[in-house]
Order: structure tokens, then sequence, then C-alpha cells
């Protein structure tokens, strides 16, 4: 029987240290325009309705049977879009409660 060996150099002197110190991350702006997808496409997130906007808070997960042949490509919705889709439900009086949205 052979028995291998796995050699590993553990000292620092041959990895590279980073030359130039790391670029900020670049602060996002929040989304307020329209909605650039989907049944409302065109409309902002004031004028949609609520089972929409739940929705989108839900990040375009389904509860809905999917058969194990589908050939449906897993979407998600866009985080910008999401970020404020739940800060929409929040402004109309909505909280989070495990999985689902409740009225205050």
């Amino acid at each position: 029987m052979r028995h291998y060996t796995l050699k590993q150099d553990l000292s620092m002197s041959n990895r590279a240290l980073p030359t130039e110190p790391p670029k900020p991350v670049p602060e996002r702006k929040p989304f307020t325009g329209p909605l650039p997808f989907g049944q409302f496409k065109g409309r902002t997130l004031r004028e949609i309705p609520e089972s929409y906007l739940f929705w989108l808070c839900s990040r375009g997960k389904s509860t809905y049977y999917r058969s194990k042949h589908s050939l449906d490509v897993t979407w998600k919705v866009p985080f910008e879009i999401w970020e404020a889709a739940r800060a929409e439900a929040e402004r109309r009086g909505f909280v989070r409660i495990g999985e689902r949205w409740e009225p205050k």
C-alpha cells in the first residue's frame, strides 16, 4: 500500500500582498422608477395592488404547483426592486410576520 503525503508551503513569503487599497463600494440608489417588467410594467410601486407588491416582497417565489418536468427558469426580483417593495409595504402599514405580510 502506498502512502501519499501532501506537501504544502504554509509560509506567507510566497503569497502576493495587495498593492492598492480596496476600492470603496459604491452606494446604491433606492429604486424609484416604474417597474421594468411584469404585469404592471410602467407603473410605480405606489400604483400596484397589494397582492403583486407582496409577490415582489417575496422575490418572486411562488407557492403554485410546479411539475418536476418543468423547464421553468428560476428568476428572482432584482434586489433594488425587492428592497423598495418591502419599504412600500411598510409604508402602507404592513408588517412581515414569518413568510407573510399582515396589517398592523
